[in-house]
Formats: structure tokens, sequence, C-alpha cells
């Protein structure tokens, strides 16, 4: 007997997701409305806000010398950022999807760089690329592949492409594990669908393929199939 759907049940699910809801109205939503406040206002030198000065500030930035170069900068940073880190994220599932020794500690390693925030990857990569005591200078001139320091950021262009490589770096674990979620959930339905034909089959057969079940699986497969029959039995119209 199925239980009365009360407004306790209604409100359920959205009491689990509330915590989440607030988390990102007060880190995403408020600090998004703090940009448009400040850009829309008047503000001076130290951040103080004088009053609203409506568009001026959007005209002033169209009207700048500089906007085109940093729009420029800007459609290069995300056009390679989201090629490659895609490209890369996507290679690096495939090969994390295997089955092999020490996965779980690969994927572990692998979203160390997600999971930290772009202030710590900036200052990491900066203290790496470091002319006088950056850890890749010290790495190779421990190896003897250079004996004298190399300035890595010679330019603003050499600078602007390290800067393209911690947006990579950063990406490729999020778009790894996005694919990943995407290839397990294939395997998933998959599964369902292959053994809902050959459920749906045998019992058009008047076979009892739990009891088959028995004959040739242990007690993980006998588990898994248990749980696909159940499935397939309360959804059973989804695979004719």
């Amino acid at each position: 007997m199925k239980k009365p759907y009360t407004l306790l049940n209604k409100a359920e699910p959205y009491l689990w997701i509330l915590p989440s809801v607030i988390l990102m109205a007060i880190f995403i939503i408020v600090p998004i409305g703090s940009v448009f406040q400040m850009a829309m206002s008047d503000v001076n030198k130290a951040g103080i806000i004088k009053g609203f000065a409506g568009f001026e500030n959007f005209e002033k930035v169209l009207k700048s010398s500089k906007f085109a170069l940093v729009l420029k900068n800007t459609a290069i940073w995300t056009v390679c950022v989201v090629v490659i880190s895609t490209v890369l994220g996507f290679i690096l599932a495939l090969l994390l999807n295997n089955e092999f020794k020490g996965r779980k500690i690969a994927r572990a390693i692998v979203v160390f760089p997600w999971a930290t925030t772009l202030v710590i990857q900036a200052s990491a990569w900066k203290f790496i690329i470091d002319t006088d005591y950056g850890a890749l200078n010290t790495l190779l001139k421990s190896l003897g592949i250079i004996s004298a320091n190399i300035n890595w950021t010679p330019t603003p262009e050499a600078f602007f492409a390290w800067e393209i490589a911690c947006g990579i770096f950063v990406t490729i674990p999020f778009v790894c594990f996005t694919a990943l979620s995407g290839l397990g959930l294939s395997a998933v339905l998959a599964s369902k669908t292959c053994y809902a034909g050959n459920a749906r089959l045998m019992e058009e057969k008047g076979v009892d393929f739990e009891a088959e079940d028995d004959c040739y699986y242990g007690s993980a497969e006998k588990e898994l199939l248990a749980k696909l029959t159940a499935y397939v039995r309360e959804n059973g119209k989804h695979f004719r």
C-alpha cells in the first residue's frame, strides 16, 4: 500500500537541495549582483561607491583604445582553453574509464587542480615559472638540461601564453569528470537495455531467468541482475 503523498513529501526534494542553493546564493548570486552594482556606479579609487552612474562606465570602456586588444585576448584565451581542454579532457576520460591498478588514485590526482581555487592555481604557476627561484628552472638545472636560469615570461605575449596554459590545466579535470559521468551513465543504460531485452525474451518463452542466473553467476553478479530485473519489471514498457 502506497503512503499518502503529503506536503512534506512534496517539499522533501527542495529541502535536500536547500543548503546548496543557499551557498550558491551567498558565493555566486550575491557577488554577481555586487559586480553589476559597481559597474553602474561612480566608484572612487578607494572602492567606495559615490553614486549611480548609469552606463557611463560602459561607454568609457567601449571608447578606450585598449578595448579592442582586451577583446581579442579574451577571444584567443577562450577558444584555446575550451578547445584544447575539451580534447585533452575527453582523451584523459577515455583512459581513466578503463580498468587498471591504481585507477582510483589516478582519478583523485586528476581532480586536484579542479578542486583548488584559481587564486591558488595562479600563485602556484607563478612560483613554478619564476626566473630566480622557480621550481621549473630548479628542476631543469638539477637534471642538467640548463645551466642558467631562464626567463619564461620575457614578453607580455609569453606571459599570456602561460595564462592560457594555466587555464587549460585547470579546465581539463572538469571536462574529464564530466565525460566520465556520461560514460558511466551510458554503460548503465546500455546494461539495463541489454538485460531488459534478454529478460523479456526469456519471460515470453516461459524461462525462469532468476533460476538460470543461479547457475551462471556469482553473488555480486546475482545482486546486480536482481536489481536490473526489478528495474525491468517496473519499467518494462520503456523497452518494448
